[in-house]
Order: structure tokens, then sequence, then C-alpha cells
């Protein structure tokens, strides 16, 4: 018996599997997105549609590294920084009315002692910024749960780290304060990408 329709089964299995992996990719990038929109529109942080659909790729990016990337240390690196892209900068809005920026991030290692004594005078305004950074954590580490994909790709992880250089590169040859105070209409992925790479 000709091997051929087995062949034609696996690949259309295949494809199948793909499409459906895809799909529940970018299902969750927009659960994702919509709760930033939820969190914008009860804290009143401005954003445009065109900002919308950068922040979609931005998750989009980050969400299919972590499910396909193939090294463990890549995965960890890309939800921790996930978890703070939603952390710091619902945080620091929920008390700052800004994004989180370079200098910031700079300040509270410098002056740690600092911002830990202050930690008790900002829970109520920090409790609901990080519970809803928790959930959105959760959502974004259950690709890892759903995604049912054997395997893994090393060039995933090399395109992380490609895109972290290549970001790196850009920010000393550019004179751009985006870097270094991000607008509050960026998304918070693509805010704190920038400046974590920058810093």
């Amino acid at each position: 018996m000709s091997p051929c329709p087995f062949i034609c089964m696996y690949r259309s299995s295949s494809f199948h599997h793909s499409i459906r992996n895809g799909l529940l990719l970018i299902t969750l990038s927009l659960l994702l997105l919509i709760s930033e929109g939820l969190y914008r529109y009860f804290f009143a942080v401005q954003m445009t549609a065109k900002n919308l659909t950068e922040e979609l790729f931005f998750i989009l990016f980050f969400i299919s590294i972590f499910a396909f990337a193939k090294f463990t240390i890549t995965r960890i690196i890309v939800v921790t920084f996930f978890f703070l892209c939603c952390a710091a900068n619902n945080i620091h809005y929920a008390i700052y009315q800004s994004w989180i920026n370079a200098v910031n991030y700079y300040l509270s290692f410098v002056e740690l002692s600092e911002v830990t004594n202050a930690i008790p005078s900002y829970i109520d305004k920090a409790l609901i910024p990080v519970i809803w950074s928790i959930v959105d954590a959760c959502i974004f580490c259950s690709a890892a749960l759903i995604i049912k994909e054997k395997r893994k790709f090393v060039a995933c992880d090399l395109l992380f780290f490609i895109a972290i250089a290549i970001i790196s590169i850009r920010s000393i040859n550019t004179r751009q304060e985006q870097g270094i105070s991000p607008k509050d209409i960026y998304g918070r992925v693509k805010s704190n990408f920038l400046l974590r790479v920058i810093y």
C-alpha cells in the first residue's frame, strides 16, 4: 500500500494543528489587549487605535516566543518581562499617573530601602493593579498549557535575543526621549520593552 495517503493525512493534521495554535495565540493576545484596554478605561489612560494595533503585535510576538522557545531560560525571561510590563506600569500609573520610566527603575534600585518603607502607604492604590497584573500574567502563562506543541524552536530563542540586540543598537544611535519617558499612549509591553533594553 502506498504511504502517500498517510503522508497527506499527517500533513493535513499538522496544518490544522498549526492553525489551531495560531488562533489560540491570537485569542490570548486579544484577551490581554482587552485587559489593557479595560485598565486604561478605568484609570483614564488614553490610547489610539494605531497604538492598540501596535500593542497587539508586541503581545503576540512575546507570547509566541514564550509558547515555542526551546530553552527554559528564554521562557523564564519572557514571562518575567511580561509580568513586569504589567505590574510596574499598572502600579506606577495608579500612583503617579504615568508609565514607569528608566529613571524610576534606576531610583527604585538605588533607593531600595526607601521604596520598601513606602510600600505600606501605597497598598490601597497598588492592590488592584497588582491583582490585575497577576491575572494578565496567568493568561499569558496559559499559552504553555493550551498550546499543545511538542516541537520547540531554537529560532524563537534567537529571534527574542536578536530583537533585544536590534533595539539596544538603535537606542545607542538615537536621541529620541521615548526610552527615558515613554508616552502614555504607548502600550505597556512596547514602552517597557524599549525601557528595559535601554536600561
